[in-house]
């Protein structure tokens, strides 16, 4: 499983597979969007190639996420961890992020999160803090991410 997908801002995501994990690359201009493109991300690679179902009106079940940690990475773990829950437990995924406020430690968003109807292809049991950094050269923010499978 990889697959690269990239934005005019410069803004990217990579899915990788490791021996026994898979990962998330990212690349992104903004704090804010690094978190936006691991929610993004995450739902790529968990539904690589199947249409997911956009929420209608009135659809979905609003969570406020709040978490301030000690590093971004902390914020990435607790958010993507929040996602994988969601998604074992009540089979719903976060078809929408509105971003309150953000900051290299903490993050307060609203996730909507919809019913998937499709099966993940690919069963996460959690994200890891494996070799997992935050970093930031030539203006741009970069991660790598790996979930236990």
């Amino acid at each position: 499983m990889t697959g690269t997908a990239s934005d005019s801002r410069g803004d990217s995501i990579e899915i990788f597979s490791t021996t026994a994990d898979v990962g998330l690359r990212i690349r992104a201009t903004a704090i804010e969007r690094l978190y936006f493109q691991a929610v993004e991300g995450f739902n790529r690679m968990v539904f690589e190639g199947l249409d997911l179902p956009t929420p209608g009106d009135g659809e979905g079940d609003p969570v406020r996420f709040r978490h301030l940690g000690d590093s971004c990475e902390n914020v990435l773990v607790n958010l993507l961890s929040e996602l994988v829950f969601y998604l074992n437990s009540r089979g719903e995924y976060a078809a929408d992020m509105q971003i309150v406020s953000a900051g290299p430690m903490f993050l307060e968003a609203v996730l909507l999160f919809v019913p998937a109807r499709v099966p993940p292809i690919l069963e996460i049991k959690s994200v890891t803090y494996h070799n997992l950094k935050v970093t930031r050269k030539g203006g741009m923010f970069q991660t790598e991410i790996i979930f236990d499978i």
